[in-house]
């Protein structure tokens, strides 16, 4: 008899793998630990595999709730108002050593510390901040699991000053630490002293990522002692977040130096310049950059909104994910042209923000643009911000899919501002809807100007016709919705699973449809 090869898998090894199904190592969502829960109460010899799962990401609100009952109540947030976050926390009294060992049984499964404060619209699940942070150098001390934390995320929210952030974060660093992310909300300065405390001892750090930055904050010199400290020491990093950031040519050169760095993600909304990158001689610049996404919108003048020069500056093989603004249809051109000639075969995800004007100088008509970017052919998503779509029609559409067969996000977005009423709003009919639809069966988000008033010999209601039940959100730019209850229901016919509704539309449509599609508040806030 020939014996097998393969190993015969164990109840153990079968059990661990639906674990790896249910949630990732790090199941740090509400829903990951609910699947992991319920999977864990089937029976004993599960829930011993599960419940250290349950442990791997430490949040705040756990480490408050195994917290000894008179801590609790002692320091609840109530009596916290007046009392600054340093001075509150020295008043915790020690832990004994019972104390110690039963919070070991928890935190001893800890990979990732998340403390999230909660802000004023988060409901109060997210508790505990000040205790948790007041408890870690203790925990710390004594607990072993603590000493080697992979990942780090400390966002604060009102509780915390900088000196409190750094004390109880300082003890977590080391080199074995591999991403941290932080939120400055409630902070009054930057914490330069942890930005220093991080470049001197996380060697290994691969993802940084800052929020909370506005311009309430001093933006410029927050970003000044990072670029001296964490991105210019850290050069393993792999990911950089950041949601504001100055646009000085010392900062963006010490980026483009980071021999590893993959992923920069800039949201840009309030902190935006005209961004120069200069290249020392001899060397390449991003060399290894996947992704470049930011900013989200533009601002209010427009020719100060331009990151296209980072854009020209990536000597990476590799993009895959872009995102940038550029004010001027020459240097639009000019920038297309480069992306096209440099990564048509690995470009999967293009976002743009441009100043669109009808008739402006050197300006594209979202005809040409489309056609210059129809060499990109591995696209899968695609959203072009700031459109005048007055010039796109039925037959363009057609043009559209068979150039990008693989796409799953479609966003033409229109600027309200360039168009005349009177002229109307969109050549694009319901057939545009039924191309889309039947081209992309996958698609998971469209938002595109449609007249529904247009002639169209639409399929009869028996007939089958192609659907995306993968479109929950119903976006449509500035649309002529015509008969609302006809529109509502037609759009449901290829969008089946749609559940709610953004547009320029007046507040009764608005209204009227979301009674329609039977939209909850909830799933207004989940969206």
């Amino acid at each position: 008899m020939t014996r097998s090869p393969h190993r015969a898998l164990s109840i153990r090894d079968v059990v661990l793998a639906i674990l790896d199904q249910l949630a990732p190592a790090t199941a740090s969502t509400h829903e990951d630990r609910g699947n992991l829960l319920h999977f864990g109460l089937t029976c004993k010899f599960i829930w011993e595999l599960v419940e250290p799962r349950l442990w791997y990401t430490l949040t705040n609100e756990a480490i408050y709730c195994i917290l000894p009952e008179d801590i609790q109540v002692s320091f609840d947030d109530r009596s916290l108002n007046d009392v600054s976050g340093t001075v509150w926390a020295s008043g915790m009294r020690s832990l004994d050593e019972k104390e110690l060992n039963s919070l070991m049984r928890y935190c001893g499964h800890a990979r990732e510390l998340c403390l999230w404060e909660a802000s004023g619209i988060i409901p109060r699940r997210r508790r505990g901040f000040r205790h948790s942070l007041a408890a870690l150098p203790q925990l710390h001390s004594k607990i072993q699991a603590l000493q080697s934390l992979q990942h780090i995320i400390l966002s604060n929210h009102r509780s915390c000053n900088v000196d409190l952030f750094a004390q109880s974060l300082v003890p977590l660093l080391g080199p074995q630490l591999r991403s941290i992310g932080l939120g400055l909300d409630g902070l009054k300065h930057g914490p330069s002293a942890l930005f220093t405390s991080i470049a001197e001892q996380c060697s290994g750090l691969l993802v940084f990522s800052l929020d909370g930055m506005d311009m309430n904050r001093d933006v410029s010199g927050i970003c000044k002692t990072l670029c001296n400290t964490v991105w210019r020491s850290c050069t393993s990093l792999k990911t950089i977040e950041v949601e504001a950031i100055d646009s000085s040519q010392e900062l963006w050169t010490v980026l483009a130096s980071l021999p590893d760095l993959e992923h920069l993600r800039l949201m840009f909304e309030l902190s935006i310049n005209v961004l120069q990158v200069s290249k020392p001689y001899g060397s390449q610049a991003f060399r290894s950059l996947r992704e470049l996404t930011g900013p989200h919108e533009m601002l209010d003048e427009p020719e100060m909104t331009d990151t296209s020069s980072v854009v020209v500056a990536i000597d990476s093989p590799f993009m895959d994910k872009l995102e940038f603004t550029c004010p001027t249809g020459e240097k639009l051109c000019e920038t297309i042209s480069i992306i096209v000639d440099r990564w048509s075969s690995t470009i999967r995800e293009l976002g743009l923000w441009t100043s669109w004007h009808e008739g402006a100088e050197n300006s594209l008509t979202p005809r040409e643009l489309l056609g210059r970017l129809y060499p990109l052919s591995r696209l899968e998503r695609l959203a072009i911000h700031g459109l005048h779509l007055l010039d796109l029609e039925d037959h363009d559409i057609d043009h559209l899919v068979r150039a990008w067969p693989n796409l799953t996000r479609l966003e033409l977005r229109v600027d309200d501002e360039t168009l005349d009423p009177a002229v109307g709003v969109s050549l694009l009919s319901r057939r545009s809807i039924h191309t889309l639809a039947k081209a992309y069966p996958n698609l998971r988000s469209l938002a595109i100007s449609i007249d529904h008033s247009l002639p169209y010999d639409q399929p009869p209601q028996d007939e089958l016709v192609p659907t995306c039940p993968g479109v929950q959100l119903w976006q449509s730019v500035i649309s002529n919705l015509d008969d609302i209850p006809a529109t509502v229901a037609f759009m449901r016919r290829y969008f089946p699973n749609i559940r709610l509704f953004y547009g320029a539309s007046t507040e009764m449509d608005r209204r009227l449809i979301t009674g329609i599609l039977g939209t909850t508040i909830d799933e207004h806030f989940n969206f």
